[in-house]
């Protein structure tokens, strides 16, 4: 045996060791993340776009091209968003709660990815929506489909922009100390959802639908807000 052999063997050991705990202290953070990400029992249908899906009784396609926005669509769309408001609304209760008790001279701004209480609420939100939301289609007995187009008509016909709704989220943001990157501030109005609003308005929007959405304009400028950053449309494991 080599004079220098007990050495090679005990620092391969404490390398053993080293690679055990760091491994151990990742899967810890890990667990940690997951297990606070993980959403409550009654919540998990709520996660996946297929489960949320077989939870909608009624599977009705969207109108056809037609089809144009009546009043009581308006309406349907509108009173969904007290539903679509839930998880907010939950948020903004611990929120309040903690502002409350906060020392205002201090600086303070809000990451959700730290994941205390309000981090963990805030990944909630979405859930909360569509589990409220999922219960009002069923009592008024529509489908997915027809939520969605009647949801992005009634943007259509409110002839809301992009950068419209980009400075509405900007100053709500700056309102209630959200940690933003300048990058991320943006694109905080999905391009997606105004890519397919822009669609529609090419292939035409009539003055009636316009009327009917008009009185309800600034609403969605405020109470709408959760619904037109698709709060009720993201589900786990999709891209935005």
């Amino acid at each position: 045996m080599n004079a220098g052999e007990p050495n090679l063997r005990r620092g391969c050991l404490m390398g053993l060791i080293v690679l055990v705990l760091l491994g151990s202290g990742l899967f810890y953070m890990w667990w940690q993340v997951y297990s606070k990400l993980v959403p409550p029992e009654e919540l998990k249908p709520y996660a996946t776009r297929e489960s949320t899906m077989e939870l909608i009784k009624s599977k009705a396609p969207a109108p056809g091209p037609d089809a144009r926005l009546t009043e009581s669509d308006v309406e349907f769309y509108i009173d969904a968003l007290d539903s679509i408001n839930v998880g907010w609304d939950i948020f903004k209760v611990a929120w309040d709660s903690m502002m409350a008790t906060r020392n205002p001279d201090d600086d303070f701004m809000f990451d959700p990815l730290e994941l205390d209480e309000l981090g963990v609420l805030f990944f909630q939100m979405n859930l909360h929506a569509r589990h409220s939301l999922i219960n009002y289609l069923n009592q008024e007995g529509k489908s997915w489909d027809e939520y969605l187009w009647v949801k992005r008509r009634v943007i259509v016909a409110s002839d809301i922009s992009q950068s419209e709704l980009t400075d509405t989220l900007r100053a709500f943001i700056e309102r209630y100390a959200f940690e933003v990157e300048e990058e991320e501030k943006n694109r905080l109005a999905s391009p997606d959802l105004f890519g397919l609003v822009e669609e529609i308005r090419r292939q035409g929007v009539d003055s009636i639908e316009r009327a009917f959405v008009k009185p309800y304009r600034d609403t969605l400028l405020t109470h709408g807000l959760h619904s037109l950053t698709q709060a009720e449309e993201m589900f786990y494991g999709e891209k935005d």
